[in-house]
């Protein structure tokens, strides 16, 4: 009977001698697939196997073989067995090359003021020194041409309107997705391809990197290839901008792809998408950004798509090998070798035993990783979902690291950390509760205060609102919105946390017949002013138009100072550049804040935001909520009794008392009454824009326009208001919302 040393010398040689023979086929000019060819993963898991079954098999010692001379004896069974496992990790990584240019990686820039060797760009493959690339661009009202969107890319006009089928001059619509082709080189490190920006007014390395180039560069590669700092960045600046593009590598070449195409991904996208696209293979988009099926790609961030053609739809079918030529190919071959047929076979069968039994000495292992193994996937998912970039840390670390670098990036906290930080979520920490669950408040090692928004199983908002409040606030960035520090995830807790806000909410003050005369008229207009701020950067300024949907007195914070901050975004939406409107079929907010358009027809535009924002603008001035009678005979709500006294002529009759005191000022509480008819009025056409309101509010000059008739509601609807409100039994205290989620 054979050893177990010989049968696994015979074995290797078997295996040494079909590498060769595969090697030297497939090197040649001629070779083509062979049925042999096919099934040599088979041959690699057959030997496998054997190996695992002469390795792990019990032996006599007197069937030991010592075929390397002298010494112990389990020291050589392991070397074979190593030699062997290497041959064949050999032959199989030379059958399965990687085909990436480099490992995707999610491109979410929240602080600029990052390190500046942290870099996204495409690495250099060490052979393609330069190439033709192509990068996606939507135009925008500013680059709305082949003209424009060419100077400011840096690339032939002419070859942009070509390969769009545009004019040179023809105006493109706005979020139009257009193809730009480029000239990709490799300075230094990393493919670019290099333009030159003349800074404008407001302009920051955070807005031109991913505002006015849309996410084709980032801050640290402006900053690294140009002399000026923050301060020194000034208008009429030029700056060299290097775009990011790449060269195939010699596998995507030797695949058939000649070009390689820089992908902006945005909403809603995923590969099966993007390869439909551009009529591109689904896998070797995978393979060149080094993905799996499931993995997750992120809005704003770069990804290579290989071509073998141009973008033309006719040519798709060639872009895929068909399976029947794959078919006739080992069926033509198989039949030049039906004598060698019947062991191909054999080894397919005994491949299959072997692969079960070794199934069923694993399985056990299996069964007791299989639980914790999928609890930690689906946890990995959605903090990639949350923040790719996130730092994993307890508390301890967080205060060890930032007092080392200085940086108060987006964190992740451990469920213990946030547990000794509240007490075991006591109640004497507790803030309050709303729709999302409670509030506590938490107090970090080093003293920090931090406000814990702690999701409840049985909350009225979901994973959905958790993760759209997480991410939205991650990239928002303006002294009037509050300031999310880290998130926690572990099994079922799902908890935000944020910047600890000592003078609780607005409605706290605003609404207490005791603590609102802490709010002077000068404290109240500031406050009125900064919200205005806040909603014409999320409406204007910000990286995508955000409709807030839910601007409420509970949802404006107060710092220490007094100073307002928007809160609770969990059901902002991002609103595209495609319109002025949209429609939804999830009328969510709370009732009195509501346009009539969008309560009654899920109508969404930035006009709903300025009409919460002008009842609220009431509601400050007379220190009254909406949804109150304030008429005896005719039962009208705050903003029907306010139009009431403005056509009387009776309008300082509206303002709280409380607030006439030495910064009173008659004509500016006036103006701002004003303004708040303006904002609230029925049609949403008639109404300003925030960016009009905060002129309005800060020129007295400006000549304003007689309000019309605003959308108030009397008797009936406002007592059914107040009835579905009692029923949800919530109240609101601090930072909460008391948001009522309603279908159309």
């Amino acid at each position: 009977m054979m050893s177990r040393e010989s049968g696994m010398k015979a074995i290797t040689n078997n295996l040494l001698s079909t590498i060769k023979s595969y090697e030297i086929s497939t090197k040649s000019p001629s070779w083509e697939p062979t049925a042999s060819c096919y099934c040599l993963p088979s041959l690699h898991f057959f030997y496998l196997s054997l190996l695992f079954i002469f390795r792990f098999t019990p032996q006599p010692h007197n069937c030991i073989a010592n075929p390397f001379g002298n010494g112990n004896r389990n020291m050589k069974k392991f070397n074979l067995y190593s030699i062997c496992s290497v041959l064949l990790l050999v032959v199989l990584l030379k059958q399965h090359p990687s085909k990436a240019q480099q490992p995707y990686v999610n491109n979410n820039q929240v602080n600029c003021d990052q390190d500046l060797s942290i870099t996204n760009e495409f690495k250099c493959n060490g052979v393609e020194t330069s190439c033709q690339s192509y990068l996606t661009f939507r135009s925008t009202p500013a680059y709305g041409s082949p003209l424009s969107i060419g100077q400011l890319l840096g690339t032939n006009i002419s070859f942009i309107a070509e390969i769009n089928n545009f004019t040179t001059s023809q105006i493109i619509p706005t979020d139009t997705q257009t193809i730009i082709p480029v000239n990709c080189s490799c300075l230094g490190e990393y493919y670019q391809h290099n333009s030159s920006y003349q800074v404008l007014a407001y302009d920051t390395f955070f807005t031109i990197a991913n505002d006015t180039y849309q996410g084709l560069t980032t801050c640290q590669a402006i900053k690294r290839e140009n002399p000026y700092t923050v301060e020194t960045l000034g208008v009429g600046v030029n700056v060299n901008v290097p775009l990011m593009c790449a060269c195939p590598t010699p596998n995507q070449t030797a695949s058939g792809f000649k070009y390689l195409l820089t992908y902006m991904i945005t909403w809603g996208d995923d590969i099966s998408t993007i390869a439909d696209l551009f009529g591109a293979d689904k896998q070797s988009i995978l393979d060149a950004n080094e993905l799996f099926e499931d993995s997750i790609i992120y809005p704003f961030t770069p990804l290579l798509v290989p071509l073998k053609v141009l973008f033309e739809h006719t040519d798709r079918l060639a872009l895929r090998k068909p399976i029947s030529m794959v078919k006739s190919v080992i069926l033509d071959n198989s039949n030049k070798r039906s004598a060698n047929r019947w062991w191909i076979w054999l080894i397919v069968t005994v491949g299959g035993i072997i692969m079960a039994l070794l199934c069923f000495l694993c399985h056990s292992k299996w069964k007791k990783q299989k639980a914790e193994g999928e609890r930690k996937k689906k946890q990995k998912i959605l903090v990639m979902e949350l923040g790719g970039n996130a730092i994993t840390c307890n508390i301890h670390d967080k205060v060890k690291k930032q007092s080392k670098d200085g940086q108060d990036g987006l964190q992740t906290f451990s469920f213990k950390s946030i547990y000794d930080a509240t007490s075991n979520f006591s109640t004497e920490n507790k803030l309050g509760e709303g729709g999302f669950g409670p509030v506590y408040k938490g107090k970090l090692p080093d003293e920090k205060e931090i406000a814990i928004k702690r999701l409840s199983r049985n909350s009225r908002q979901g994973l959905l609102e958790f993760k759209n409040e997480a991410v939205l606030i991650a990239k928002l960035q303006h002294i009037n919105l509050v300031r999310l520090l880290g998130f926690c995830i572990q099994e079922e807790e799902n908890i935000l946390i944020y910047e600890y806000m000592p003078n609780k909410s607005l409605d706290f003050f605003l609404f207490d017949s005791t603590k609102k005369y802490l709010l002077n008229w000068k404290k109240r207009f500031s406050i009125i002013e900064g919200i205005a701020q806040g909603l014409v950067y999320l409406h204007k300024y910000s990286r995508l138009t955000i409709i807030h949907r839910d601007l409420k007195a509970s949802n404006i914070l107060l710092d220490k100072e007094m100073n307002p901050k928007i809160s609770d975004f969990g059901m902002a939406k991002i609103f595209g550049l495609k319109g002025s409107e949209e429609n939804t079929n999830r009328v969510v907010g709370t009732y009195g804040y509501m346009s009539p358009e969008y309560a009654m027809n899920g109508v969404v535009s930035v006009k709903i935001d300025v009409f919460s924002f002008g009842v609220l603008l009431l509601e400050i001035i007379s220190g009254k909520k909406n949804n109150s009678c304030y008429h005896s005979e005719y039962p009208l709500n705050l903003i029907g009794y306010a139009w009431q006294l403005w056509n009387e002529g009776k309008g300082l009759e509206l303002m709280d008392p409380t607030i006439q005191d030495e910064s009173f000022i008659p004509s500016e509480v006036l103006r701002c009454i004003h303004v708040g008819l303006l904002c609230v009025q029925d049609q949403a056409t008639d109404r300003p824009t925030m960016l009009d309101v905060v002129s309005f509010l800060a020129n007295e000059t400006i000549q304003l326009s007689t309000p019309k008739q605003p959308a108030f509601f009397i008797n009936t609807i406002t007592k059914e208001l107040d009835v579905s409100e009692n029923k949800s039994k919530i109240y609101s205290v601090n930072n909460v919302t008391i948001s009522k989620l309603d279908a159309r």
